[in-house]
């Protein structure tokens, strides 16, 4: 019986070789457009790594996500889709291919010209179009097949070589410290409370004194503690800012700031002699075998990471530069996730760590070092006095797009550093709950209490917020310290040349213990005050040595604690008391500010409406969720002119005056205000905008935007 020759179908094999084909190019093009541009600012970047707390494991599966998973998705949709016939597959390569061209080519011209906006977006497409013409001629699928290795060289860089593959080196040999003297040295309990872009001239009033009006838990505070007065930061950004202050040092190159670029620092230092409580939320100086999990992180996994991930490719891909520019810049405080059966009546959830922080609080056997840092007061602004937040708009208010400075006009800077000082008193609520936990425990009185911020923020018009220029620098050095020694029930004021590196060496010796390294700061119990009155501010760059700006420091403090918050002498600051009580009465008009409009002239306007920004949200207000939309954001039509003043109600209430200005690129008229949590109730809230004339306001018709 003869057999058959054995048939090879050619069609068959030629669709598979296709298909592979089409895989490998999208592998290089996701390579060039995708994986390395977010694999690489991911990588440069891993302070935004450490706020998802991610271990091996998590760390791998994100880059593999990153790398590996975009051109898999491609392939098999348009795979799905060629189900439908060859035309049809050969389309949905081909939309794949001209996305990842325009992607790539928006980075490209991002990077080569100062081009922005729609011209950007028009200049890719158009860039693009051409080079999809080109695909046609075989060499430029070649081309992109020989770019197939890219997403596995993307992935070998991040692990291997990026400044992240700090997450995934094995842990250095602890490095203690030696205890000072003989076997009867007390080592107290140590608190510290560590607060973020915290200027002090947001926390003193027109006398230079901490407002206890505002502020009253840093006031009752520094009645019972030492201020160092004249305490500085020494450089602008979290990742160089707080190893410099933990391990004594002044900051030398910019590095990922974890416990394995930083082997000395205070929680090496103080493991063994103390039990440690500690909960970082942008750094990992504390090594994860000792301080790793623990918190109720947001999430579980690497899947909120993988999100950030595709956010800031969207930021990457994006024609419209974001403000800021740097992806640590709008660093947001992580939240315990919403649980509604576990919720308060008023849904307002605490800080990543910050429950464990306070339960930690305790007497033990042994000593403890308790320690937290919190991202707040820092940007973004969403957080109302009591807790509540409040979702960020779609405009920038006031940032510019490509330079992301102030603008010369006041309003803008005005809006923004009103909620910062709305955020600044959450944050002095919660340092009040953390006195109140450690008071009711009976700890305060024999605890070692600190509390400080690594740098601050300027508000100053025409400048960046975060820019070292000579105007704004008073603002971004001078930030709050406060020490409470054990046992010390008197507050004073110490002017001594405090710099953040002191803080190390301060705290091991108030701890008993010897540091084993050489530092660059001086301690403030024992050792001698500086007598120069310069100050040092570090500017690291990526690729060179820090530049290094010296200060006056006589004249830096004067400007930092002439603040401009209203003196209130009758009020005496009081623990856990309500923070930011005056806050509403620091804008336009204080005398309108609470009134009802029944007792007012009301007349109604015949004009065009004002256009309302996310107008529906007051429609549907549930306070049980912990959010409200308190910034209200619009813009005005012709007739309005720039200056005019404009009540914003709610309720039935006037909750603030807001001016309008030009804002934003097309320097279109706009107004934007903040209303108090209180005047909101669960449900629908009615919101009313109206122009004032004196003490006659015309109520102006709304329409969402």
């Amino acid at each position: 019986m003869r057999r058959r020759p054995l048939r090879i179908d050619s069609r068959h094999h030629w669709g598979r070789r296709q298909e592979l084909g089409r895989l490998a190019e999208l592998c290089g093009l996701c390579g060039l457009a995708v994986a390395l541009p977010t694999l690489g600012v991911l990588g440069r970047n891993p302070d935004v790594l450490f706020l998802d707390h991610l271990d091996v494991g998590d760390l791998v599966a994100l880059a593999v996500a990153a790398a590996l998973v975009p051109p898999l998705v491609l392939w098999v949709l348009g795979w799905g889709v060629g189900l439908a016939g060859p035309r049809s597959r050969r389309l949905a390569h081909l939309a794949s291919v001209a996305g990842l061209l325009t992607a790539l080519a928006v980075q490209v011209t991002k990077q080569l010209t100062p081009l922005r906006g729609l011209a950007l977006a028009a200049a890719a497409v158009v860039a693009a179009a051409a080079t999809l013409l080109l695909y046609r001629f075989q060499w430029l699928p070649a081309l992109l097949r020989m770019a197939a290795p890219t997403p596995l060289l993307a992935l070998g860089l991040f692990l291997l070589v990026s400044p992240a593959n700090v997450l995934i080196l094995p842990e250095r040999p602890p490095v203690a410290g030696s205890t000072a003297g003989s076997a009867a040295v007390q080592h107290p309990p140590i608190v510290v409370v560590a607060f973020d872009e915290l200027p002090l001239n947001s926390l003193v009033d027109t006398s230079g004194q901490l407002d206890a009006a505002n502020y009253p838990n840093f006031a009752w505070l520094a009645e019972r503690s030492t201020w160092y007065r004249n305490a500085t930061g020494v450089t602008t950004w979290t990742r160089d800012a707080y190893p410099a202050m933990l391990s004594g040092r002044w900051p030398r190159k910019p590095l990922a700031a974890h416990a394995q670029n930083y082997p000395h620092n205070l929680f090496t230092l103080l493991d063994g002699t103390y039990q440690l409580n500690v909960h970082e939320t942008a750094t990992m100086l504390c090594p994860p075998r000792r301080c790793g999990g623990g918190d109720t992180s947001p999430s579980s996994g690497p899947w909120r990471a993988i999100r950030r991930a595709g956010a800031l490719f969207g930021e990457i891909v994006s024609p419209w530069e974001r403000a800021g520019g740097e992806p640590t810049a709008e660093f947001s405080q992580p939240v315990v996730p919403h649980r509604p059966a576990a919720a308060t009546p008023t849904g307002i959830n605490p800080p990543v760590g910050f429950s464990e922080f306070l339960a930690g609080l305790t007497s033990s056997t042994s000593p403890r070092l308790s320690y937290i840092h919190m991202l707040l007061p820092h940007r973004p602004w969403k957080y109302l006095p009591s807790g509540l937040r409040y979702p960020e708009t779609r405009r920038s208010l006031g940032f510019t797009s490509r330079t992301a400075n102030w603008p010369s006009s006041r309003v803008w800077p005005k809006l923004a550093r009103y909620r910062h000082r709305l955020q600044l008193a959450y944050a002095d609520r919660l340092l009040g709950q953390t006195l109140t936990t450690l008071e009711q425990r009976g700890q305060l009185e024999q605890s070692l209490v600190v509390v400080t911020a690594d740098h601050g923020i300027s508000f100053l018009p025409g400048t960046h917020p975060r820019a070292a220029v000579p105007r704004s620098l008073p603002q971004l050095m001078w930030v709050p310290m406060f020490i409470k020694a054990p046992h010390q029930r008197a507050g004073r004021v110490d002017d001594r040349n405090w710099q953040h590196v002191d803080l190390l060496p301060t705290l091991a010796d108030y701890a008993g213990v010897r540091v084993p390294w050489p530092t660059d700061g001086r301690s403030a119990l024992h050792g001698a005050a500086r007598t120069e009155t310069i100050k040092r501010w570090y500017v690291l760059h990526e690729d060179g040595s820090p530049t290094v700006l010296t200060v006056d420091g006589s004249t830096g403090q004067a400007i930092a604690l002439h603040g401009t918050l209203p003196a209130h002498p009758q009020v005496r600051p009081r623990l856990g008391a309500d923070p930011g009580r005056y806050l509403d009465r620091l804008g336009l008009r204080p005398d309108l500010i609470g009134t009802e409009l029944t007792k007012l002239y009301v007349t109604d306007a015949d004009s065009r409406p004002v256009k309302v920004l996310d107008l529906d949200q007051f429609d549907h207000v549930d306070l049980h969720a912990g959010e409200v939309p308190a910034l209200v954001v619009g813009s005005v039509p012709a007739g309005i002119p720039a200056g005019t003043e404009l009540a914003v109600a709610l309720n039935g209430r006037i909750a603030t005056v807001a001016q309008v200005a030009p804002e934003g690129k097309d320097s279109a008229l706009r107004f934007g205000g903040i209303l108090p949590g209180e005047l909101f109730t669960t449900g629908a809230n009615h919101l009313e905008v109206l122009a004032v004339d004196g003490n006659h306001l015309r109520r102006l018709p709304l329409q969402g935007e």
